[in-house]
């Protein structure tokens, strides 16, 4: 153990466990949405088909689902797995690969803390994804849940993009710091109102490499 932890919270063979317990649920959820959306589309060009059979009977060229708005009965898009740098990094390549379906990847670069150990409240959007989400699946992925405005603030943001939905998982859930009304989906362990590092999780920059997930002692970030 990194002399700078006061105690190991969970150990690298839990987080593991943990991970591939939650790609398995998020995957089952993924499908579920997949086949809504193509029964969705199907019953949507079924519906537009007796309207432009009677377009085409009245003289007027009959028009596709796409070219009137509709939405073509075809695969739905991939789902969109959306990395929060950089503390995400080693739980979101552990999780997608636990995550057996076709999926594509982004990273958004988000900040609300310095080098302290409290949110300063204000998210600010350092570098955003390039991937088009509307009528995707997105499923954010974070290393933890603390005051919720980072993910609040996330979820909006590409709300207003219209996907078809916009999923939340968190490795580490501290519900007792909310600041705002959240929920995550998905969460791998609940924490108390301690310090964690390690599994991506740092403190100026440092410890993200440990293999655990610890306490960290207050004598290291104390004044």
């Amino acid at each position: 153990m990194h002399p700078d932890i006061e105690r190991i919270l969970f150990t690298a063979e839990q987080i593991a466990a943990r991970t591939r317990a939650l790609g398995k649920r998020i995957a089952e959820d993924l499908a579920a949405s997949a086949a809504k959306a193509g029964e969705d589309a199907r019953a949507g060009e079924q519906a537009a088909a007796p309207a432009q059979s009677a377009a085409a009977q009245g003289g007027v060229p009959a028009q596709s689902a796409a070219a009137q708005g509709g939405v073509p009965a075809q695969n739905p898009a991939m789902p969109l797995a959306v990395c929060i740098l950089k503390g995400s990094v080693p739980f979101f390549a552990d999780l997608i690969r636990a995550i057996p379906l076709p999926l594509e990847t982004e990273y958004i670069a988000l900040s609300s803390y310095g080098a302290g150990t409290a949110s300063s409240g204000a998210v600010h959007i350092g570098k955003d994804i390039e991937a088009d989400v509307a009528g995707r699946d997105v499923l954010i992925v974070e290393d933890i849940v603390d005051s919720g405005r980072t993910l609040a603030f996330l979820c909006g943001h590409l709300a207003a993009r219209r996907p078809r939905s916009v999923r939340v998982v968190t490795l580490l859930d501290k519900p007792s710091r909310r600041a705002v009304p959240f929920s995550p989906d998905y969460v791998g362990f609940a924490v108390d109102d301690v310090f964690v590092v390690g599994c991506g999780m740092d403190y100026a920059g440092r410890y993200r490499n440990l293999p655990y997930i610890g306490v960290l002692k207050p004598a290291v970030y104390g004044d």
